[in-house]
């Protein structure tokens, strides 16, 4: 588990090592979720390595025209 709740401002797009094993990763993880509403997670896997991507997610504003224009 790794807590990204807390207060202040954040990348939109950063990630975070959680696994690092010199010898490879075998297999993958069968899901990641969060109850963050303005983040969606999702893992990234490299031969090495895993990592966990939290992306901001593009919200509609309200009162904008266009649902594309972002908040």
């Amino acid at each position: 588990m790794l807590d990204l709740g807390q207060d202040g401002s954040y990348a939109a797009s950063p990630r975070y090592g959680i696994i690092s094993a010199a010898g490879g990763i075998a297999g993958s993880f069968q899901a990641v979720s969060s109850n963050l509403a303005y983040l969606t997670p999702s893992l990234v896997y490299g031969s090495n390595t895993v990592d966990l991507q939290m992306d901001l997610k593009q919200v509609w504003r309200h009162g904008s025209e266009d649902r594309d224009e972002g908040p």
